[in-house]
């Protein structure tokens, strides 16, 4: 029968087919069997080498509060809510015909997390089945069954990496970078994992592209400060005296490394924008030439000289013949010898 046919006769019979994962068990297997027989086992060949087993089972918790398990993608993970190191909790999921839990990708990662917080809580940690070979290479990691492993090389600055959702990789795995509009790689655009846990290339790094330094021209400009000449860098124009900018006088450095076409022109000035007559006067243009209409006061071309005022002669009163003069006094001899008159005359 084929591999599928002896798994179903299995499960029928309410069992599994073998697991073969120590020593002891592959001994007992093969002095227990007749050599030379195909037999099938739990084992499913492929990249990934996955043991079969009864996954109707592999669901909800048991008697003892301290032991979850839940199917996910085919395969069954056993939760243990118990303190132990590392070595210890690796020794008994081997006991058991399994091995620490293996998360090779984002999907997985935020399955058990979910899973594990709902319920056990929060605050709980958790062994799984990755280590590093070394100390000094911490990008060296592997898996519990020997797998050798990349880690997360990351990606890189203005740029992203394909596949994205992947924590670890195992040796063969490729990825892919690429770089955002307006960057250009530098450097190797993919990577592989090899058999000693580390990327065949380093992680590249995206560059703005740059742009010319001759920028665009325009008429009546005197000069261009230019920011910066890389990607999204800016160009200011500063129009010639006499002249002002209709729009905004900038240009924009572009993903295709040229810059932007100036979107403004430098106008020439009307005579009366610098204000060329004084003291309040009425500025009025004339094509190239003004006239200023001077405020009271003033005079001259552009209304710059005060006016003098000529001095006036004081008004006279002459007496007329019908005004009433002032009354005199006076004293004068009478007429007789020794006296005097007394009296008053208009």
């Amino acid at each position: 029968m084929k591999w599928d046919e002896a798994r179903d006769s299995c499960k029928n019979k309410g069992g599994f087919l073998a697991l073969v994962k120590n020593d002891e068990t592959q001994h007992f297997l093969r002095d227990n069997l007749v050599i030379g027989e195909g037999l099938w086992i739990g084992g499913k060949a492929g990249r990934h080498w996955k043991w079969s087993s009864d996954s109707s089972a592999c669901s909800g918790k048991y008697l003892n509060t301290h032991i979850h398990r839940v199917l996910y993608r085919g395969d069954c993970y056993q939760f243990f809510d118990d303190s132990s190191k590392w070595d210890v909790g690796r020794t008994y999921c081997e006991d058991m015909g399994g091995y620490l839990a293996e998360i090779l990708d984002r999907s997985a990662q935020d399955f058990i997390s979910d899973e594990v917080r709902i319920v056990f809580g929060d605050g709980k940690q958790w062994w799984i089945g990755g280590h590093e070979d070394s100390p000094e290479e911490p990008r060296s990691w592997f898996w519990v069954d020997s797998l050798p492993s990349c880690g997360d090389p990351g990606e890189p600055l203005h740029g992203s990496r394909t596949p994205s959702d992947t924590s670890t990789f195992l040796d063969g795995a490729t990825i892919e970078y690429q770089c955002y509009l307006g960057y250009e790689v530098k450097g190797s655009t993919s990577a592989t994992c090899m058999l000693n846990g580390r990327w065949d290339t380093e992680r590249p790094v995206c560059k703005a592209v740059m742009c010319p330094n001759n920028t665009s021209e325009v008429d009546n400009v005197a000069n261009v400060t230019v920011t910066s000449e890389e990607y999204r860098g800016v160009a200011v124009y500063t129009c010639s005296p006499g002249y002002l900018p209709d729009a905004s006088p900038v240009s924009y450095c572009q993903a295709d490394g040229t810059w932007s076409n100036p979107n403004f022109t430098c106008m020439s000035l009307p005579p009366c924008y610098v204000e060329p007559c004084y003291n309040g006067a009425t500025c009025s243009n004339h094509n190239s030439t003004f006239t200023c209409e001077c405020a009271g006061g003033f005079t001259g071309l552009r209304c710059d000289t005060a006016m003098t005022t000529p001095p006036t002669e004081p008004e006279t009163n002459p007496l007329s013949t019908s005004s009433k003069p002032d009354t005199v006094s006076f004293t004068s001899p009478s007429t007789a010898a020794g006296k005097y008159q007394i009296g008053t005359c208009s």
